[in-house]
């Protein structure tokens, strides 16, 4: 489920459809609904008529109308991801697969970082990855060179109780390619 960040519309993911509703006077009105399989819907923040959904059947993301639900445009991926959010700093967006988080360039549609993780829920703020752990990895891609971490474990203590990150990260985990 996605929702626009004013409240005017929200967008049902659900297993075997979607559907997409306008919401005004406490009342919602069904603008689009079909059976296509999408597994993550993203409002955009900083451009509210604009809506990110990763499909499940093939690997694409398509950029969607608020309005009417049409069409913008697509990202053809290697594999099917689900979308978690946008880095409102960098403009990156963050994917999530199994054993696997990516960066996505939205500018560019490149991945610019592949990280093995089993992380269910990150978060990507300020090129920084931000885990359910309460650990952070930090990054900042050189000047349109590709990284991929070909072996990624986060060292560091536990967080206290206020969830203060630590950040620790080796080095020779990195490899520029």
């Amino acid at each position: 489920m996605g929702t626009h960040r004013d409240g005017q519309f929200v967008t049902f993911a659900l297993e075997h459809k979607i559907q997409h509703y306008k919401i005004e006077n406490q009342s919602a009105s069904l603008i689009y609904e079909d059976f296509t399989t999408y597994n993550s819907v993203l409002y955009s923040e900083t451009e509210p008529n604009l809506i990110y959904l990763s499909r499940s059947d093939i690997p694409l993301i398509e950029l969607r109308n608020a309005i009417d639900f049409s069409l913008i445009s697509t990202i053809n991926l290697d594999n099917i991801v689900v979308i978690r959010n946008i880095d409102p700093i960098s403009g990156y967006m963050l994917l999530r697969r199994i054993g696997f988080l990516h960066i996505l360039d939205l500018q560019t549609q490149n991945l610019i970082l592949t990280v093995d993780s089993q992380d269910t829920r990150p978060k990507l703020y300020d090129s920084k990855v931000f885990l359910e752990s309460g650990y952070c990895v930090d990054f900042k891609p050189s000047c349109h060179e590709k990284l991929s971490i070909d072996y990624f474990r986060i060292i560091g203590i536990s967080t206290s109780c206020t969830r203060q990150l630590l950040y620790a990260i080796r080095q020779d985990m990195v490899n520029i390619l």
